[in-house]
């Protein structure tokens, strides 16, 4: 693979979410980094846990940002979005 196919390949794996290792930062190569949880599988915690009765706001908010900082950047941004517009829709 040449080295500009490559870049692409890592700037689309980026664009969609995933968090890739560089060389610059560990000194051994590119790696896409784990994610603890899913797109969907937040979405489903963050909604479960707006709508449980027995969870003050203060307590969904601390919730929700715990879910949030174990996603990649992209990816909470995206579901902080999805969450936003599902609250006005209602």
């Amino acid at each position: 693979m040449c080295r500009q196919a490559f870049r692409e390949n890592i700037n689309t794996l980026q664009q969609f979410g995933y968090e890739i290792s560089t060389y610059v930062e560990n000194r051994k190569g590119y790696y896409i980094k784990t994610r603890a949880l899913s797109k969907s599988e937040a979405m489903y915690l963050c909604h479960s846990v707006q709508h449980d009765p027995c969870v003050t706001k203060e307590q969904e908010q601390s919730i929700r940002d715990a879910l949030l900082n174990v996603l990649s950047k992209p990816m909470s941004q995206d579901v902080l979005r999805t969450l936003s517009a599902n609250i006005r829709n209602r």
